[in-house]
């Protein structure tokens, strides 16, 4: 990584909207040298016009390739009775998982490029009153992670034995034992990875491994409502030996 900055335009389908979008940087294809990556744009649209009914509302999603320096020239639009969120988007080997406000989750398959409208069950939104956050499951899964008072819980969304798809509850850890202060807690972020949760307390920010639920601090908490975790990288180069003889 050179710390080098480069802007870039916004799709021109998404001139003249009045909603923030949601834009996540991915990896061409497995195994990716991180020199021809994708930034997946997602953004909401009223047909209506601006002032938004959240009924009437499509979502809307454009790819720009690094390799190419341009973005498709396709749209791919889904209805959807949601607005895009700024939360994090998670990748799940080639499949990209965006939210959406009310519990909405768009489905993107980076190889066939299909969209799917995923909806989170109203139980879940309802224990957790919106204290939810996308994560990745053990066996390449979808997953929330959700606060209930003092309790982290993770849901996986599988396939029963029905062929139907249902949300069971995988973890449940007390964070009366772990933290300093176990009140109003929120969910800040997650590494992927590394399985590491960013929880927002009011003596700071702390991380917790869901693997060992080993916690640390992080920082003094702030006025921000969202951290966004990265892991760095490089991308191999070539050295040059000379090899040579002294005469």
């Amino acid at each position: 990584m050179t710390g080098e900055l480069r802007r870039m335009p916004t799709p021109e389908a998404f001139d003249n909207i009045y909603f923030m979008p949601n834009a996540s940087l991915v990896c061409a294809s497995s195994g990716c040298d991180h020199r021809a990556c994708l930034i997946v744009f997602v953004f909401s649209k009223s047909n209506g016009g601006p002032m938004i009914i959240e009924s009437e509302t499509v979502a809307e999603l454009c790819v720009y390739s690094s390799k190419t320096g341009a973005w498709d020239d396709e749209l791919a639009t889904v209805y959807i009775d949601s607005i895009v969120a700024t939360k994090r988007s998670i990748l799940v080997e080639r499949t990209l998982y965006i939210p959406f406000k009310l519990g909405y989750i768009l489905e993107y398959h980076l190889c066939g490029h299909g969209l799917v409208v995923i909806q989170i069950p109203d139980f879940l939104l309802a224990d957790y009153k919106g204290n939810l956050m996308l994560i990745p499951t053990e066996g390449s899964g979808l997953g929330v992670a959700g606060i209930e008072e003092s309790t982290l819980s993770v849901w996986s969304r599988e396939a029963s034995s029905h062929g139907e798809v249902v949300w069971e509850q995988r973890r449940a850890i007390d964070l009366d034992f772990l933290l300093p202060s176990a009140e109003d807690v929120e969910l800040l972020g997650f590494a992927e990875g590394v399985n590491v949760i960013f929880l927002g307390t009011n003596g700071g920010v702390f991380t917790i491994k869901l693997n060992s639920e080993l916690v640390s601090k992080v920082c003094n908490r702030d006025e921000s409502e969202m951290l966004l975790p990265f892991i760095s990288f490089y991308t191999s180069g070539t050295k040059t030996i000379l090899d040579h003889k002294c005469l």
